[in-house]
């Protein structure tokens, strides 16, 4: 014996817009920050991996927006310039963490 219902297709999780939304990818911000290591020796004398890049004293301002205020061998001090009145933020970041400012 044959059914001759129709049915929507029903979704617990979903209405029927939602699927779509599911699919859209959220921006990610330049601005992320994570540091891998550190391998410190003196105030001038550092190695930093930061987002998946060797830095060192000389290359430090290879970092496009940031710039580095200090290090030591437990942290590194980062500035992030921002547009509105030449004002900064201040971020620390210890080795295995990511930051946003």
């Amino acid at each position: 014996m044959a059914s001759s219902s129709t049915h929507a297709e029903f979704s617990l999780f979903f209405k029927d817009q939602e699927p779509s939304f599911t699919h859209t990818q959220m921006p990610i911000k330049k601005e992320t920050l994570s540091l891998g290591a550190i391998i410190y020796t003196d105030e001038t004398h550092w190695t930093l991996w930061v987002n998946g890049k060797i830095i060192h004293p000389e290359t430090a301002h290879t970092l496009e927006g940031f710039s580095i205020e200090r290090v030591t061998a437990e942290e590194v001090t980062f500035a992030l310039s921002t547009s509105e009145g030449g004002e900064r933020e201040i971020m620390v970041l210890r080795p295995q963490r990511a930051g946003l400012p």
